[in-house]
């Protein structure tokens, strides 16, 4: 009898582990599968897409934000200062968020699918921020996590991006889903307006795309298969040039690529964050400084690159962060580096790191 039931037990076992296989065979290569998520909601890092852009400054540079994943809680700082003006202002769950142009806007994206936007009340010395929400606010439709979101430069709308292989435009003042963008896209991981506010860049599994915002219409795909040649990587980061005249992207693959916008064409490799390296050094985030004269990459090794857009000679690096997500403070002199549980800030001038904020007791400033 006993013989039996293990027979059975091993027959089911071997149905079993071949149904597992044929469905894994299935789930599309790029794709965050079900099975790719943390009990929490979060992907796992072998989904191919990390979320970035974790800390931020306001545009009217009085204050940064940071999402703090030692506390689980999103947080606001004094820029001058780095005193703490609000924590866990906001419900749990946020994956993504922008400031609108003229600050008085915060908007975010979460794990649970949906875009919120929040108003921003006067930071007064001594009183602290205030944030609210009307029933406008709400913007719902995508169908998995929101990965990335931004204002267009005029503030009007957000492009949100989403695991669901979408990218949805919204009317800022009433909440109104205006467009869809899809087709061809995995799941989307990085998203950029043009500085004139005409495109929609949006990073995938193997291409970046370009697409009309008003009509969502496809104008460009730029394959970084081709660049890479050998790998298939993932557009982890991009961002366009202040002309709008190059899209500039990072890739799961450690590389930073530049691309003429108006004719698609591959124009060079700038930043190669794996050098002689074997381990993973992703490309999390792509940002220019203000004026336009560098270029900045951090890698998921915690390596900060500079990029002199003027002399174009080989980057500066600084190493030794424990970030994964950086912003340019809007003076252009500061670059604000965010990890797990600190946040770092570095010089731009000199690349010395002068200041650190443990985002688990207080501020503490280092001598320059």
């Amino acid at each position: 009898m006993k013989s039996k039931f293990t027979l059975i037990c091993i027959t089911l076992m071997i149905t079993l582990a071949g149904t597992i296989s044929v469905f894994a065979q299935r789930v599309p290569q790029g794709h965050l599968s079900a099975s790719k998520e943390s009990k929490s909601g979060i992907p796992s890092s072998d989904s191919g897409i990390r979320l970035n852009g974790t800390i931020k400054y306001s545009p009217d540079g009085k204050m940064f934000a940071a999402l703090n994943r030692f506390r689980r809680e999103f947080t606001f700082y004094d820029a001058q200062n780095g005193d703490e003006l609000e924590s866990s202002a906001l419900p749990p769950g946020i994956s993504c968020f922008a400031f609108s142009p003229d600050s008085k806007l915060l908007a975010t994206g979460s794990y649970r699918t949906n875009v919120r936007v929040w108003h921003i009340g006067d930071v007064d010395k001594g009183v602290g921020l205030h944030l609210w929400y009307d029933s406008a606010s709400f913007l719902f439709g995508h169908k998995s996590v929101v990965t990335c979101l931004e204002f267009s430069p005029d503030g009007k709308q957000i492009a949100s991006g989403s695991y669901d292989q979408t990218v949805r435009v919204w009317d800022v003042a009433s909440g109104k889903h205006l467009l869809t963008i899809k087709g061809g896209m995995k799941a989307v991981s990085s998203i950029a307006y043009s500085p004139d506010g005409s495109m929609i860049a949006a990073g995938s599994w193997g291409k970046a795309y370009l697409w009309d915002a008003k009509t969502g219409g496809r104008l460009l795909a730029f394959d970084q298969r081709g660049a890479m040649r050998s790998q298939t990587p993932t557009v982890t980061a991009l961002t366009f040039s202040p002309d709008g005249k190059v899209l500039i992207t990072g890739n799961s693959g450690g590389a930073v690529h530049s691309w003429r916008v108006g004719t698609g064409e591959h124009l060079r490799r700038i930043i190669n964050t794996r050098g002689r390296n074997p381990h993973f050094a992703a490309v999390n985030g792509l940002t220019f400084s203000p004026d336009g004269n560098t270029l900045a990459c951090i890698s998921s090794m915690g390596k900060i690159y500079l990029w002199d857009t003027n002399s174009q000679k080989d980057p500066k690096i600084l190493d030794g962060s424990d970030g994964d997500s950086m912003t340019f403070s809007p003076d252009g002199n500061t670059i604000a580096v965010a990890g797990s549980s600190v946040i770092s800030f570095w010089d731009i001038n000199t690349g010395n790191k002068f200041g650190i904020k443990d985002m688990r007791t207080r501020y503490e400033l280092e001598d320059r």
